[in-house]
C-alpha cells in the first residue's frame, strides 16, 4: 500500500471515530489509530496545518478531528505529586512532564529570588 493510500485510509478512520456517539465503548483500534496520526505528524507525513495563498495558516481538518480522538478516548494521566514523579522517572520526555517541571523550576527561581531580596536586620 503506498503512503497517500495509507494516510487516506487513516483519514477515513479518524472520520469514523470522530463520528462515533459521546458515551461509545471505546474501540479497540483507537489507541493505536492516535498513535499513527501521531507519528505521521512526527515524521513530517501528514501537516496539522497548512498555510494558504494569503500567507495565513490554517488547521488541517481531518488531523484537527484525530488529535480531539486522541483526548476523547485516550487515557487519563495522574496529575498528582507521585504520578508527575512516577511520569518523570518512566515515561521521559513526555510534555506534561516536561511542562511540569518547568513550572515547578520557575516556582523555585521565584522562590529563592525572593528570598534573597529580603532585608536583612541588622
Amino acid at each position: 500500500m503506498s503512503e497517500s493510500a495509507m494516510l487516506a485510509a487513516l483519514e477515513a478512520r479518524v472520520d469514523e471515530l470522530f463520528a462515533l456517539p459521546h458515551g461509545s465503548e471505546t474501540p479497540r483500534d483507537a489507541a493505536s489509530v492516535v498513535n499513527q496520526l501521531l507519528e505521521a505528524l512526527e515524521s513530517g507525513a501528514v501537516r496539522s496545518a497548512v498555510r494558504g495563498d494569503d500567507g495565513s495558516w490554517r488547521a488541517v481538518p481531518w488531523v484537527k478531528r484525530g488529535i480531539l480522538v486522541g483526548f476523547r478516548f485516550g487515557k487519563l494521566a495522574d496529575l498528582s505529586p507521585s504520578g508527575v514523579a512516577f511520569s518523570f522517572v518512566f515515561d521521559l520526555p513526555t510534555g506534561a512532564t516536561i511542562v511540569a517541571t518547568f513550572g515547578a523550576v520557575l516556582l523555585l527561581v521565584a522562590g529563592y529570588r525572593l528570598a534573597a531580596r529580603r532585608p536583612t536586620l541588622a
